[in-house]
């Protein structure tokens, strides 16, 4: 159970936080649908097992008063599917499967889907988003390469960290492939890092004393094909197809050598000391 949480924090943050500094000056900024088929990397190697696959739909918007409710109806045996609050300024509806099948059965392509909302200052209205005849994921699974892995276990946090990997050639059908990188803290799902840029790029790199010291981490790369077709409906919102390919990663940073420890300890009596002579003289 616990990891199906953590896959889906993973899935549902991601979903939500990309393209937001691009949205339309619209009430409605993005009405999506994305399609997820992730991974676990336990070696230096490329995983093909499928972890988990997921599905999701969501309409990204400005202001709570907007509209009340919101569905999304198609040839779907979930449909419809009703939108709910995921984030501030998204409501989503989203299934996590066992395969990929499962994943098509519930998420059809060469399918339309119908956005519909209703109430609220926007009134009812509704905008059609259609999806490929057939998934346009990446041809391969996303990876850290070369001893990536073997080097982050125990890494020291305390310097820089390149996190290498291959680019991938943009799937046909797509307008915008991109790849996404983040880092997220095992204990409590939080954010630290995180980057993204084109299907080209082969590395990100993580500054020094961006992670703490003997503290577990998940580091995700995600292949994102994407279908991008602005002006789509809801007076200007843009529809988005995805198709993503996520890769986990999980490590944990090294124990603060000994000599750190005592370097540390020595540096905060060093200032109780010259704090404590300060104040007496100010004191005399």
């Amino acid at each position: 159970m616990q990891k199906l949480r953590r896959w889906s924090i993973l899935v549902f943050f991601v979903a939500f936080t990309v393209h937001q500094g691009n949205a339309a000056q619209a009430e409605i900024s993005f009405f999506r649908l994305f399609k997820t088929l992730s991974y676990e990397q336990t070696s230096n190697a490329q995983p093909s097992t499928l972890a988990i696959a997921s599905g999701d739909a969501t309409i990204l918007y400005n202001d709570v008063n907007d509209f009340s409710t919101a569905q999304v109806n198609s040839t779907s045996p979930l449909s419809p599917m009703a939108l709910t609050p995921s984030f501030t300024g998204a409501v989503s509806y989203g299934q996590l499967f066992a395969t990929s099948g499962d994943l098509d059965t519930d998420f059809p392509d060469n399918t339309i889907y119908a956005f519909g909302i209703s109430g609220g200052t926007l009134g009812t209205d509704a905008a059609a988003l259609n999806t490929p005849a057939t998934s346009i994921y990446a041809s391969q699974v996303p990876y850290f390469n070369g001893t990536t892995y073997d080097q982050l276990q125990g890494m020291d946090p305390a310097a820089p960290f390149s996190f290498t990997f291959d680019g991938y050639a943009a799937p046909v059908g797509g307008n915008t492939p991109l790849i996404f990188f983040s880092i997220t803290r095992d204990s409590d799902g939080a954010f630290i890092y995180g980057d993204s840029g084109a299907n080209t790029l082969t590395s990100f790199l993580a500054p020094a004393n961006t992670l703490e010291p003997n503290t577990a981490y998940t580091v995700s790369l995600i292949y994102s094909s994407r279908i991008d077709t602005p002006n789509a409906g809801f007076n200007g919102a843009t529809a988005e197809v995805g198709y993503d390919l996520r890769t986990n990663l999980g490590f944990t940073t090294a124990v603060p050598e000994p000599a750190s420890v005592c370097l540390l300890a020595m540096t905060g009596l060093g200032l109780l000391v010259g704090s404590r002579f300060r104040r007496s003289q100010i004191a005399n």
